[in-house]
């Protein structure tokens, strides 16, 4: 039996974890699936990805990364984001 295709919202959603290899392999087949044949969550994906390999190239230099740190922090704090302390 095929797996139904995910519908677009599910994969933005899972973007995050995806990137993070932390979903089943199942899931991460059906997202790739979906990416293959979707440009808008395909530029979602690129850009989240773009995202990750900047901070981690800015982790690199302690002294660059604690200033993106606290300005993504400041910034999601201005949308409400409540950071775990």
């Amino acid at each position: 039996m095929t797996e139904p295709i995910l519908d677009c919202g599910h994969v933005i959603r899972q973007l995050w974890d995806y990137l993070d290899g932390a979903l089943a392999e199942d899931q991460r087949a059906r997202i790739v699936a979906h990416l293959e044949q979707c440009a808008a969550c395909t530029s979602h994906f690129e850009f989240e990805r773009s995202f990750l390999d900047t901070v981690a190239r800015l982790r690199r230099d302690d002294s660059e990364y604690d200033g993106l740190k606290r300005q993504i922090i400041a910034a999601l704090c201005e949308k409400g984001f409540s950071p775990a302390r």
